[in-house]
């Protein structure tokens, strides 16, 4: 605090030294008819009390363009923040996703190979009821022909 003060008194003198040396070697303050150095002060201090005037206002407002600049600094902050958040909240979602993904593949690839298996077998099971199918039609016509062969012998044997 002590710094900014000793800064700003600094910065001040400099001014009123370079407002002197400019009011001196300036036509109008030469041509200005004073009659005593005390005359010649008090414009002086007159002028020095405009410039102060002048750059407080300034800083005035230079401290109101520094305080709005904070406030969207502290936004733009906040918002990095925010987004930072979101991107690490994402990657994570992200990574338990591809988890997600590894373990849908495993379970696409067994629940493929099941469906396979039943198809093999639904055509294993097919095939086995064409030959039932098969073997049960050639055991009626044997039992048939067997039957109207035995009728026959019997019938031929009674009459």
């Amino acid at each position: 605090m002590c710094g900014k003060r000793l800064k700003h008194f600094l910065s001040l003198s400099i001014i009123l030294f370079a407002s002197i040396a400019l009011l001196s070697a300036s036509p109008s303050v030469q041509s200005v008819d004073t009659s005593s150095p005390l005359d010649e002060l008090l414009v002086i201090l007159s002028d020095y009390e405009m410039i102060t005037m002048s750059l407080s206002d300034r800083l005035q407002d230079s401290e109101l363009g520094l305080n709005q600049l904070q406030t969207s600094t502290n936004r733009i902050s906040t918002s990095l923040s925010n987004l930072e958040q979101n991107y690490s909240k994402l990657n994570n979602i992200l990574i338990t996703s591809d988890g997600e993904l590894s373990k849908m593949e495993v379970m696409l690839k067994a629940s493929n190979k099941q469906i396979d298996n039943l198809e093999i077998g639904y055509a294993n099971m097919e095939t086995k009821l064409k030959l039932s199918k098969i073997f049960g039609t050639v055991n009626i016509v044997i039992s048939v022909s067997i039957g109207v062969a035995l009728f026959i012998v019997l019938t031929k044997q009674k009459g």
